[in-house]
């Protein structure tokens, strides 16, 4: 890669540059994973980490004895608020530049987290404004983690470095997950086993801010510029059917991070790290031996592929009895996940 023209963001602003006059040097340039990539590589994995730990947010309602009809509204609930919430989530970004909404969306992910502590009801308001408060926090930190790791190198080089820092949240799932398991233990829940996973993910996310900062401390907002209505942008650029399958695959993806635990609880299985490693390690593994397959297959091939493989997975959930076992479910899904997400984002995507 050679430096950019005067057109283009400056090499000492770039992502792929050195810490050392990199702009005076090529070598500086050609480097594609200087420490701007690294600092937001880590900042992104402990944000996984924190946020794969909470995957047991279900031993958080069953403690304050709700049920699992309950937990789908809170999740639901909140889910829908920061759709919503992302209608000018993007424009922020835009406008404001995603150094500002990415600290401060750890910041509030980070409060969130630490504030579940005083929630004692699970029928009550604050439980469904603080589940919206961490789905939105959570969409502007990965939203703007994405923009800026893609925005700070060449579209040549785009796929091969987002590709790259995608993994970190690969890693953060099985980290954090069996970080859960270890911290709520096999035993009877109890309410100080499940405040711990909120005061991790509190710290976790403290600890990963000066990373996202040392990332983005050369970082300046974006000029001002004329915006455009979100809703007319939909309008020019809706994906078609693309859109339908994003929602069918959405709801498949987050079945297990949402009801996994209360479904292992009820065959007597303590853990569900096993499960997440599996998704998590075969992912990577069918991006990498697969990353040649849509180009002989086509997009939506591909994306039938998945979906088929994430069907056959949600089938043999029924049949495990022990925790490894997870591990016929986990390799369907880890591959469907692998396929959909790039297929789909890159359908959704191609008018624009």
């Amino acid at each position: 890669m050679t430096c950019p023209s005067t057109a283009a963001p400056r090499c000492s602003e770039s992502l792929a540059c050195g810490e050392t006059d990199p702009a005076e040097t090529p070598e500086g340039c050609s480097r594609l994973y200087g420490p701007r990539f690294w600092h937001a590589y880590a900042a992104c994995l402990l944000i996984s980490v924190a946020y794969s730990v909470l995957f047991r947010y279900a031993d958080f309602v069953t403690v304050l004895g709700g049920t699992e009809l309950q937990l789908g509204w809170i999740v639901g609930a909140g889910m829908v608020g920061s759709v919503l919430a992302r209608l000018s989530l993007g424009a922020a970004i835009d406008q404001r530049g995603p150094k500002l909404i990415w600290l401060g969306s750890m910041a509030v992910f980070a409060a969130t987290c630490f504030a579940h502590l005083w929630v004692t009801r699970c029928d009550g308001l604050p439980i469904y404004l603080l589940r919206f408060v961490y789905c939105t926090s959570l969409a502007g930190i990965f939203g703007a983690a994405t923009t800026f790791v893609s925005g700070q190198i060449t579209a040549a080089r785009m796929a091969e470095l987002v590709g790259i820092f995608g993994t970190s949240g690969f890693v953060g799932m099985m980290l954090g997950t069996h970080l859960g398991d270890l911290l709520v233990g096999p035993g009877p829940l109890e309410r100080w086993l499940v405040d711990r996973m909120f005061l991790t993910s509190s710290c976790l996310t403290l600890v990963a801010m000066p990373f996202a900062w040392l990332s983005t401390r050369k970082a300046h907002a974006p000029a001002p510029h004329p915006r455009v209505n979100t809703l007319t942008v939909l309008r020019t650029y809706h994906p078609g059917f693309v859109l339908a399958i994003g929602v069918a695959a959405g709801g498949a993806l987050s079945l297990p991070q949402t009801f996994l635990r209360t479904y292992a609880a009820e065959i007597d299985i303590p853990r569900i790290g096993m499960f997440f490693t599996v998704v998590a390690a075969t992912a990577v593994a069918a991006r990498v031996l697969n990353r040649r397959l849509p180009d002989r297959l086509g997009l939506t091939t591909m994306i039938f592929v998945g979906l088929a493989l994430l069907a056959m997975a949600q089938g043999l959930f029924l049949v495990i009895q022990s925790e490894w076992q997870l591990i016929l479910p986990g390799l369907p899904y880890g591959m469907g996940q692998a396929i959909l997400y790039p297929m789909v984002a890159a359908l959704g995507t191609a008018t624009f």
